[in-house]
């Protein structure tokens, strides 16, 4: 009936807007738990000792003060040990971008000797706990004489097995067509890699 019919548009829109609600408020209470500890976390710093200790615990600071940032920012030198992992962070992901990249692009489409040998043993080492390397690291750092400097925090972990593994399943996806295209325009394996190749490769590297 023609009654019907135009109740029906109005019920199925209250029910949408009875979804959407019920989303909003699940994703409001989603939210609000997942701030609660950042938001404890700040009030927590500008509370003193023994404040923070104290039980039962308070939520709002009673004497809030910024000891904390002076003795983060003086004497525990923060700012240094946090420029120190900042370097070493920056350039290990950027070095395993370029290095897993190359190394990659080689397994994926060039032809070698030993390419499926060299492929079994990344995927090999994907199996050997990370733990179990510290101390031969350090062994071999310190034969280097690279002990507290940055080379001995970056160079063993500049190219990853998986990120290798990652660019080469990635890579060989890529149409070989397409790389024969571009030697056919006269265009080495370096172009290739690095003007063909790579800005296809943005899933992967990110």
């Amino acid at each position: 009936s023609p009654s019907a019919e135009r109740v029906a548009p109005q019920i199925r829109r209250r029910r949408r807007l009875g979804a959407r609600a019920v989303n909003y408020i699940v994703l409001s209470v989603g939210l609000a738990l997942w701030l609660l500890p950042f938001v404890w976390m700040i009030l927590g710093s500008v509370k003193t000792q023994g404040e923070i200790l104290q039980r039962p615990p308070t939520w709002w600071p009673e004497n809030a003060t910024g000891e904390n940032f002076a003795q983060w920012f003086g004497p525990l030198d923060f700012g240094h040990f946090f420029a120190n992992s900042l370097i070493v962070a920056v350039v290990t992901v950027l070095g395993n971008m370029v290095f897993c990249s190359m190394v990659g692009y080689a397994l994926a489409k060039m032809e070698f000797p030993g390419k499926r040998v060299l492929f079994a043993l990344v995927m090999v080492t994907l199996m050997v706990p990370g733990v179990v390397t510290f101390v031969p690291l350090f062994v071999m750092v310190s034969s280097l004489g690279l002990v507290n400097t940055y080379p001995a925090l970056i160079l063993p972990f500049i190219t990853a097995p998986i990120g290798v593994f990652l660019m080469r399943q990635f890579m060989g996806g890529i149409p070989d067509a397409l790389l024969e295209a571009a030697r056919l325009d006269g265009a080495g394996e370096w172009k290739i890699f690095a003007r063909v190749v790579m800005p296809l490769c943005g899933p992967p590297l990110a």
